[in-house]
């Protein structure tokens, strides 16, 4: 299961925390809350620390969406070392 809360929303960025594991359908519903938010601001950022999981679907969904205004923030060293497997940065 995943969790995903809004803590902070300015016309500049929209923050979400995401919590549990991102695969298969949960990548689906992240894709819709980012969705939700891109109109209200200039960019997303994913607060990664409560992530305990990421699958094969997660990490092409987060590949796609780096053009498009995406920051992945935080992450345990677990989930910061699959993202660099597979080029992407946690900051």
């Amino acid at each position: 299961m995943l969790r995903i809360d809004l803590i902070a929303l300015t016309p500049q960025q929209a923050v979400l925390q995401i919590a549990g594991r991102l695969a298969n359908g949960e990548v689906a519903f992240l894709e819709e809350e980012m969705c939700r938010w891109r109109d209200q601001a200039e960019q997303i950022i994913l607060d990664l620390k409560g992530v305990k999981f990421i699958d094969r679907a997660g990490i092409s969904m987060l590949k796609e969406s780096m053009g498009t205004r995406l920051i992945l923030r935080d992450g345990s060293r677990f989930i910061k070392t699959l993202l660099e497997a597979h080029g992407l940065e946690a900051h």
